[in-house]
């Protein structure tokens, strides 16, 4: 297997830290798929700004996984609109995976190797 984006660490699992091709073995690849939008509102709902993936540094209070799971579970002035995920495509177009672990997506990608050798 080739890893061409490897883990940024240990805080850094979810899909939303990675884009385009993760990683390869044989006919399998992983990417992470999908368009990032998080919108920020102050308190009296007006606007603040978008993080939109290609600018993950707009909000120095979105750092790691932990901060990513108050966005997606607290009321805290963000919206979701859209988020990302891992997929795994065959050469012939088959998909085996939607999920948004780093690591399950990588194991995913090296057992189906395995299944085909």
């Amino acid at each position: 297997m080739v890893i061409l984006q490897k883990k940024i660490s240990r805080k850094h699992n979810d899909s939303t830290w990675y884009d385009g091709l993760i990683a390869y073995n044989g006919q399998y690849s992983l990417y992470a798929q999908g368009e990032i939008c998080f919108i920020k509102r102050n308190k009296n709902g007006d606007y603040q700004g978008m993080y939109d993936g290609k600018t993950r540094d707009d909000f120095p209070e979105i750092k790691n996984d932990k901060d990513l799971s108050s966005i997606f579970n607290e009321n805290n002035g963000f919206s979701v609109s859209m988020n990302n995920w891992f997929e795994i495509v065959s050469d012939d177009d088959e998909y085996y995976l939607d999920a948004t672990s780093y690591d399950d997506a990588i194991k995913q990608l090296e057992k189906l190797g395995k299944e085909k050798q």
